[in-house]
């Protein structure tokens, strides 16, 4: 969280709370989630520090020329802005022939904060297991709104096809990676792919632009969730259940509201498959009333959300139709170009506070309804940043060793194709 960003979020909800007795209660509420989250970045310093010291140690790439297990090439510019940029994390093997596996990684920060140096040691550990590991910085709000962004991560994209060669990696094997709300950008970046990819051809060497004026409908190998945010407009639910809506800066990011079912791939999809099967059957997905007007148990809501409904024979078309009550969104997918999407591999903590795992388990079944190849996989006692700061910890397994946690054993294994995945 940026607290100078939401300290003004606060400002503005204090300003139009009615009477000074409420603004003060909310002021203490506000005053304790601050002392939380000041707390939290404390506890981080062990991994703050390690991460700092891993970037600022590596050896520099010498281009060409890998030294030792790992070699860092800091500041890589994709574009003219001051954050569009990335650092190369080049593994020892990365001069083999035809390339090694390439990992894409976009960070999270609730669209306002987040820098390269963070996540050095996700991708050094990636470079150490044969990856290449590239991780990019973009434009945060409030210089630029969500749009801007899935821009800036397509064009990230079309550079690293461009130049992954000159690293040792083979573009034939990317993976692009997102963490919580750089998943969503990520998403979004390739929906906008898949929607382009019927009408343009890959753009020439060189010839990288924005998503909109350029577009590039090249598809990694595959996208990688992780503890993503993919329907904003539940997500700002559950945070007004946390009492932070307001001081999130996603709503302001999205430009409001009215911006979310635009920049939710849940609900993108959602309106492909209500309209899909609305064609196929007029009037089979229509709700009727009935005369039971007693409300529903409170818990159906969410059981349908992660499919406990489905042995119902209407189930996807409810949970279709539940997700597309939003407004329309600007990006019309067919059920054809959502099939242009690459297999989707969706990871969620089950003690998620921040994104809850059920935001990845509604997006698997929309993937799944649309045909697209997905896998969801979710890890108990994993909480949000463990995606992050798990990978300077090391377990101790039974007969095995030292070992990584799981989420990240799972990663590395199918960034580095060592394991294959079943998709669904």
């Amino acid at each position: 969280m940026s607290l100078y960003e939401a300290w003004k979020g606060a400002r503005v909800e204090l300003a139009g709370l009615p009477n000074p007795g409420a603004k003060l209660l909310r002021l203490l509420s506000i005053s304790r989630t601050f002392a939380a989250e000041v707390l939290g970045q404390v506890t981080l310093a062990p991994y703050g520090y390690r991460a700092l010291h891993t970037h600022g140690t590596l050896p520099n790439l010498e281009l060409g020329k890998p030294q030792g297990k790992v070699s860092l090439l800091k500041g890589v510019r994709y574009g003219p802005k001051p954050r569009q940029m990335m650092d190369v994390y080049c593994p020892a093997n990365a001069t083999d022939a035809g390339g090694v596996p390439v990992a894409l990684f976009v960070h999270g920060g609730v669209w306002a904060v987040g820098e390269r140096w963070q996540y050095s040691p996700l991708a050094a550990k990636m470079a150490e297991a044969g990856a290449l590991a590239v991780v990019m910085s973009y434009t945060l709000y409030p210089d630029v709104m969500v749009p801007q962004m899935v821009d800036e991560v397509s064009d990230a994209l079309t550079f690293t096809y461009e130049h992954v060669a000159d690293w040792g990696g083979n573009s034939d094997k990317i993976s692009l990676i997102g963490h919580s709300a750089g998943a969503q950008l990520a998403t979004m970046a390739l929906m906008h792919r898949a929607k382009h990819a019927a009408q343009s051809s890959p753009p020439k060497k060189g010839s990288a632009g924005s998503a909109a004026s350029s577009p590039d409908s090249r598809m990694p190998k595959r996208l990688i969730g992780l503890a993503g945010v993919y329907d904003l407009a539940k997500h700002f639910d559950f945070e007004a259940n946390r009492q932070v809506e307001e001081l999130s800066t996603m709503k302001r990011a999205a430009g409001g509201v009215e911006g979310f079912p635009s920049c939710s791939p849940a609900v993108i999809l959602a309106h492909t498959l209500r309209a899909v099967m609305t064609k196929a059957s007029p009037h089979k997905h229509r709700r009727t009333k009935t005369a039971d007007t007693s409300p529903p148990l409170r818990g159906t809501a969410l059981a349908t959300r992660i499919g406990f409904e489905r042995p119902h024979a209407d189930m996807a078309a409810s949970l279709a139709t539940d997700a597309a009550a939003a407004a329309e969104p600007d990006l019309q997918l067919s059920l054809a170009d959502a099939r242009r999407l690459p297999p989707v591999v969706l990871m969620s903590g089950a003690v998620d506070k921040v994104v809850p795992w059920y935001q990845s388990a509604e997006m698997f079944w929309m993937l799944h309804d649309a045909g697209c190849p997905v896998k969801h996989l979710c890890y108990p006692f994993v909480d949000h940043v463990d995606f992050v700061t798990g990978w300077t910890k090391t377990l101790q397994g039974k007969g095995s060793g030292p070992r990584l946690p799981d989420q990240c054993t799972d990663l590395l294994a199918i960034i580095t194709e060592k394991t294959p995945v079943e998709y669904c």
